[in-house]
This record gives C-alpha cells, sequence and structure tokens, in this order.
C-alpha cells in the first residue's frame, strides 16, 4: 500500500471531524437512511403484493436496505 492510500483514512476523518458541513452531511445522512429504511419497510405491502407477517427476514432485511442505499445516493449528490 502506498503512503497516500494509507493516510486517506485519516484525511477523511480530519475532514468530518473539522468541518461543519462535513458533519451535516454525515447526520443528514443517517438520518435519511433510517427515515428511507422505514418507510420502505411500512409500504412493503404495496410494493410486494404480501404482508409484512408473511414476509421472510431477508426480503424486510433486503428491502431495509435499499432504503439505506438511496439515503446514499443523495450523500454522494449533496456531497459532490
Amino acid at each position: 500500500m502506498t503512503t497516500i492510500a494509507s493516510n486517506m483514512p485519516a484525511a477523511e476523518w480530519a475532514k468530518l471531524r473539522d468541518l461543519p458541513r462535513s458533519r451535516q452531511l454525515l447526520i443528514t445522512t443517517i438520518a435519511a437512511a433510517a427515515a428511507t429504511a422505514v418507510v420502505l419497510v411500512l409500504t412493503f405491502p404495496a410494493t410486494r403484493g404480501t404482508a409484512l407477517s408473511a414476509a421472510t427476514a431477508e426480503e424486510v432485511l433486503s428491502t431495509s436496505v435499499l432504503g439505506i442505499d438511496a439515503a446514499a445516493a443523495v450523500l454522494v449528490v449533496l456531497a459532490a
């Protein structure tokens, strides 16, 4: 591993810690990921056509992760 690559995590941590905009984006992303995951799970019966109680744990988990992925995409747009 090169020196530049080994210093990247420390540089990103310093950026998140020191810049107010980065902290705001991090907090916003975490909140958006949780909210989107909840919304997608609550709309599970309408989107999948089965009751939430009849769904397997894997289906519910994959729906939640899809919400987290959507929030991550929003973060990429906001951070750019």
